[in-house]
C-alpha cells in the first residue's frame, strides 16, 4: 500500500486522520472503484476494464474529492480496521478511510445509504458526486 508520507501526505487541521479513501460500487456486471487521496488525487477504476486517471487535475473533481474525504474524516470512528481488498457484490457499497493508523472500512446497499438515514449517507452522496464529475470528463 502507498505509504502517504512517501507520497508527500501529510496531516493537517482540516485532515488529521483520513489521508485517503476509496469507494467500491458493487454493480450485476462488476464494480467500480474510486481512490481519492488528500493531494487531489483522483481515479476511477472498473473491474471488466477501463477507467479514468487524473480527475484530480480538474478543480470541480479535486473539491468533490475534498467533500468526500471530509466526510470520511467526520465518521472514521464508525468504521472498522480491515484486511481485505475484495469487492462488493452487486447492490453493495464499500466505503473506505485511508488513515495514518491504517485502513478502515464499512459497507451496506444501496437502500440503507439512499435512504440518507445511514450514518455513512452523506459519505456515500459525496462518493456519487465524486463519480458523476469524473464520468462528465
Amino acid at each position: 500500500m502507498l505509504d502517504p508520507f512517501t507520497a508527500g501526505i501529510a496531516p493537517t487541521p482540516h485532515l488529521p486522520t483520513v489521508w485517503g479513501g476509496m469507494m467500491d460500487v458493487g454493480f450485476e456486471s462488476g464494480a467500480a472503484t474510486v481512490v481519492m487521496l488528500a493531494d487531489g488525487t483522483t481515479s476511477m477504476y472498473t473491474s471488466v476494464g477501463g477507467g479514468v486517471l487524473g480527475g484530480g487535475e480538474h478543480p470541480e473533481v479535486r473539491t468533490l474529492t475534498e467533500r468526500y474525504l471530509a466526510e470520511l474524516e467526520r465518521r472514521a470512528a464508525l468504521l472498522a480496521p480491515e484486511h481485505t481488498s475484495a469487492l462488493p457484490v452487486a447492490g453493495v457499497t464499500v466505503l473506505r478511510a485511508l488513515t495514518y493508523r491504517g485502513r478502515v472500512a464499512a459497507s451496506a446497499t444501496y437502500e440503507e445509504l439512499n435512504s440518507g438515514d445511514h450514518l455513512l449517507s452523506d459519505a456515500y452522496f459525496a462518493g456519487h458526486q465524486v463519480i458523476s464529475a469524473l464520468r462528465s470528463l
